[in-house]
């Protein structure tokens, strides 16, 4: 059975499915998120559970969205390793921007944290 991101309103879960399932993705958004210093709780990319601190996260869509400068350094010195980790995805540059819209927009967003839990 592939395993499917899911993400959670932290205290008050109601869990949310999110289009990226199985290891390979569980390993990929990690490692993107280790990447570009995304803050999370997670101990290594095979944590079932862990938080994603909201405002980590929104810079980092700030990031990747406006191109600037920190995406530029990141991105250049990451770039091949950033498109593979798009691809173990199987997701596009739009569609994992959407991913990262929807743990931001759809989580519970009275919370600072957003619940990410891999089943």
């Amino acid at each position: 059975m592939a395993r499917r991101l899911r993400f959670g309103k932290t205290y008050q879960i109601k869990y949310e499915a999110a289009p990226l399932s199985d290891v390979n993705g569980q390993n990929a958004l990690y490692n993107i998120f280790r990447l570009f210093d995304v803050i999370i709780s997670a101990e290594d990319c095979y944590s079932d559970s862990y938080e994603i601190e909201r405002n980590s996260l929104k810079d980092f869509l700030d990031i990747i969205n406006q191109r600037n400068e920190t995406f530029v350094k990141y991105f250049k010195e990451n770039e091949e390793e950033f498109n593979e980790y798009l691809a173990d995805m199987q997701m596009s540059f739009d569609e994992f921007n959407s991913l990262i819209e929807k743990l931001i927009n759809e989580s519970d967003t009275n919370n600072d944290y957003i619940l990410i839990s891999w089943w």
